[in-house]
Order: C-alpha cells, then structure tokens, then sequence
C-alpha cells in the first residue's frame, strides 16, 4: 500500500516539477524575445509535452515499447497546434 501512494506522488511530483520548468523556460523565451511570446499555462504545459517527447525518444533505445509514449505526447502536441496554431 505505501509504495503505491509513493509512486503516485512520484508521478505527480515529476509533472509538477516538468511543469514548473515548462514556466521557467517559457518566461525566459519571453524575457529574451522582449514580450513577444505570450507566458500562459497552455506554452508552460507544451513545453512540459517537448520534455517529455525528448526524454523518451532517449529512451527508446532502451525500451522499444517507449515509442507508445512518443507517439501519445506527438499526437496530443499535434492536436494542440491544430487548435491553437502554436508551437509554444
């Protein structure tokens, strides 16, 4: 029982943790391009998206079956750009 509770925070520690990153690299891109990409919550979670594809494209090598994973964050970030037209 208690080490599904701390896979469970674990899991939830790395999105918090990925998304705090995904706002501190969005803001610096803003404060570098003097305002002209927007900081919101929709650039900090794609950029939390682009972490999490880089790192399993890594991982790929390792675990074939990873490739389920690049494909999910490809097709969410994908959709999201069809929606939105933004890349960040």
């Amino acid at each position: 029982m208690e080490t599904s509770i701390l896979v469970v925070l674990s899991k939830f520690a790395f999105f918090a943790i990925a998304f705090a990153i995904g706002y501190v690299i969005i803001w610096t891109i803003a404060k570098l391009s003097k305002g002209k990409v927007k900081v919101d919550s929709f650039a900090a979670i794609n950029v939390a998206l682009y972490l999490g594809l880089f790192f399993n494209l890594f991982m790929i090598i390792e675990m074939p079956l990873a490739i389920i994973t690049v494909l999910v964050i490809a097709i969410i970030l994908f959709s999201r750009y069809r929606k939105s037209k933004r890349l960040i």
